[in-house]
């Protein structure tokens, strides 16, 4: 089914055979999404990005550099490629930290909302680097031991975050 993101869910990857090999288990997946069989690198980037692995990380670049440029069509031989990367592996089969990944990020993204209607407070201009902070700047960034990533918000701003955050 649609996991929200626009793109098909292959968590049906893990259900196949376990006898075959892993590139054959992907390809069975994603030739049977909307039975189409034709599997591009816009496609698995989508997937990936479904799955909290972005386009900038750099633990996916230089195996998707090994990849036909966009938006070609991956085919079967560049499958054992993609079934070595243990991380895209694990995307691709639903097996990261937090394998429904969409319904994670339309909580955090709730929680986002709600968190960033709450204008109580003041920052506290006895410490001159916060004293210099726009208070309307809000972002949450949250990162999964396996690397998922999720950013809302100023996330792109630098700021000091003393007395924001305790552990």
């Amino acid at each position: 089914g649609d996991n929200g993101g626009g793109c098909k869910d292959v968590k049906g990857a893990k259900d196949v055979d376990p006898h075959n090999k892993p590139h054959h288990q992907i390809w069975q997946a994603l030739a049977s999404v909307d039975n189409n069989p034709e599997f591009t690198t816009d496609l698995l980037h989508t997937i990936l990005e479904a799955s909290g692995i972005l386009k900038d990380d750099l633990r996916i670049a230089s195996f998707m550099s090994t990849l036909p440029c966009h938006p070609a069509v991956i085919l079967p031989k560049h499958l054992k490629s993609i079934a070595s990367h243990s991380l895209v592996l694990r995307a691709l089969q639903g097996t990261l930290a937090i394998p429904d990944w969409s319904t994670f990020t339309t909580v955090a993204n709730t929680c986002f909302q709600t968190a960033s209607m709450d204008k109580s407070g003041t920052i506290p201009n006895y410490i001159p680097i916060l004293a210099k902070v726009d208070p309307e700047q809000f972002g949450v960034s949250i990162c999964t031991v396996d690397g998922q990533r999720f950013n809302q918000g100023d996330t792109g701003v630098y700021f000091g975050v003393q007395s924001c955050m305790k552990p």
